[in-house]
């Protein structure tokens, strides 16, 4: 009889997928597959990890063989053609309640981990959630930069809509109800995070931001990689803008001047603690803006190097 209670208990539980497309990430998936494996699962299951490798000309897969367990799958695409194919493989194949997506270069250190990121889902109506996202410590004076720019951001964009926002939708870990992902294709690799928030507001879905739920991840450490992963966001929007139309678009990336305004006040003190970061992040921008008028969409982009390694 406690057998049989302990099986309906089980049965009874929100049944969660967790697709992780990879490219070249055998520094780090192994260590991301044993965070997940630990996971403190008391209000749901994680009842299947599909990993979809790009083309991977390393030892992606191998290091994903080594971990056993039951519930991890490969998808093994012998040829590379951007992440949008990796995630469609996967909304394809899930078979989850919610559909959990994570980069392959991220750490995660709290075992409530997965179950802040659905709790939205869960209990509150939410069809898309994006976790929250913490750097780990810089090497590099531009990472420092970087660093510094993040924690204005952050107070930026925490101003904005309650958070629940274009900018606080992030790559690194969503989540999706069953009910969002079912439909849902990506057919660009640039600015996924951005597409599935468009989708998720244009299909009149709810979005909340899960910022109990913290995904670490390591910046850049050279200017060449920071062009990389900064020249995708600046061509993403127009680029979003041929799916969603134009006005959309300007609306949800609108911040009004009185929320810089709060902002700035708000991060005044790091701003004074740190001169030079600022300034230089500016010239980083101008610059980078300058540089994405010749530049793209493209579904293959090069990948940062110096932050595959957390």
């Amino acid at each position: 009889m406690k057998l049989l209670n302990r099986q309906n208990k089980m049965n009874k539980k929100i049944k969660v997928t967790i697709g992780i497309p990879v490219f070249n990430e055998e520094a780090n998936i192994g260590i991301l597959l044993g965070d997940l494996l630990k996971q403190d699962c008391g209000e749901f299951l994680i009842n299947e990890i599909i990993v979809s490798s790009d083309g991977s000309s390393d030892r992606t897969l191998e290091a994903v063989r080594k971990i056993k367990s039951g519930r991890i799958r490969v998808i093994e695409n012998k040829d590379r053609k951007g992440i949008a194919r990796g995630l469609n493989q996967i909304l394809r194949e899930a078979k989850g309640d919610v559909l959990v997506t994570l980069d392959g270069d991220i750490r995660i250190k709290d075992r409530k981990f997965i179950l802040r990121l659905i709790k939205p889902i869960m209990k509150s109506g939410a069809d898309l959630t994006s976790s929250a996202i913490a750097e780990v410590k810089p090497v590099s004076q531009i990472a420092k930069t970087l660093f510094v720019s993040m924690k204005l951001k952050r107070i930026l964009f925490d101003n904005l809509e309650k958070a629940d926002n274009i900018y606080t939708c992030h790559g690194l870990a969503r989540a999706y109800s069953r009910k969002f992902y079912i439909n849902l294709h990506f057919p660009v690799s640039v600015g996924n995070d951005m597409y599935s928030y468009l989708a998720c507001r244009a299909g009149g879905f709810k979005y909340v931001y899960a910022r109990d739920a913290v995904a670490w991840y390591r910046l850049p450490e050279t200017y060449k990689d920071h062009t990389k992963q900064s020249l995708r966001f600046f061509v993403s929007a127009s680029e979003q803008s041929l799916y969603f139309g134009s006005k959309l678009i300007a609306q949800e990336i609108e911040i009004p001047t009185r929320v810089y305004m709060i902002s700035v006040i708000k991060g005044l003190r790091t701003i004074v603690m740190h001169p030079s970061e600022v300034v230089m992040y500016f010239w980083i921008q101008l610059r980078l803006r300058r540089e994405s008028k010749n530049h793209e969409a493209k579904q293959i982009w090069e990948t940062a190097e110096t932050s595959k390694v957390i």
